[in-house]
């Protein structure tokens, strides 16, 4: 295999255990405007872009679902409560962004999440000075599984798409990584990606400290 020179984070479900807070806070904002939304009906959304979630969302409940400001008022009140409690990272994140940085890995993210919020995300929980790179999904045309994302970040860290790897949770986001031709590991979070996506990806592992170790291995 090439040698690895980028690891491309997705960041909802792999950096920060966001995912669940935002349904949390999404099926409370909904249930006052009298939408039911499950867990399965959640999951279709992640990965996607903010329009591509739009698309999703009023397929599943009407046209006339206000989605700018039911979206608008769960993403207040989860940055409500991130102000008073931060943001909870995923169990081995910091070791291995302590890790990639020793060893001079250059470290991005590639989020479906607009680029205001990964920001604020990372400084809530004094991570920005890790990552090199970071493309959100207000950069993009196209949403996960497109590839988009993944080669734009390969073409800002001019590194080619055979020399990284990306750590995605979301069957939308493995796909698009996989589209991209680069070698992906899956971490599952709130949804276990179907088995011939898991086939297609380099590795699964349960957390980022397992990453830690297939890189010492030699996938570089």
């Amino acid at each position: 295999m090439t040698a690895i020179k980028l690891i491309i984070f997705d960041m909802d479900g792999i950096i920060f255990d966001s995912e669940k807070l935002y349904m949390h806070f999404l099926k409370l904002i909904m249930k006052r405007y009298h939408y039911n939304l499950t867990k399965r009906q959640y999951l279709k959304t992640l990965g996607l872009t903010d329009s591509a979630t739009r698309i999703k969302m009023q397929e599943l409940f009407g046209s006339s679902f206000d989605f700018d400001k039911i979206y608008s008022e769960a993403k207040q009140e989860m940055m409500a409560y991130i102000e008073k409690n931060n943001i909870p990272i995923k169990d081995g994140i910091i070791n291995l962004l302590n890790f990639l940085k020793a060893n001079n890995f250059k470290i991005a993210i590639a989020s479906s999440t607009e680029k205001a919020t990964i920001f604020y995300y990372l400084q809530k929980s004094n991570l920005t000075g890790y990552f090199d790179y970071i493309v959100g999904g207000d950069d993009v045309t196209n949403s996960k599984p497109h590839p988009e994302i993944f080669l734009k970040v390969c073409d800002k860290a001019n590194i080619d798409p055979s020399m990284a790897i990306v750590l995605e949770d979301s069957p939308n986001g493995l796909l698009a990584a996989i589209k991209a031709n680069i070698t992906t590991i899956c971490i599952p979070d709130l949804l276990f990606p179907p088995q011939e996506i898991i086939n297609k990806c380099f590795a699964m592992v349960n957390n980022a400290n397992e990453i830690i170790e297939l890189i010492k291995k030699g996938i570089n």
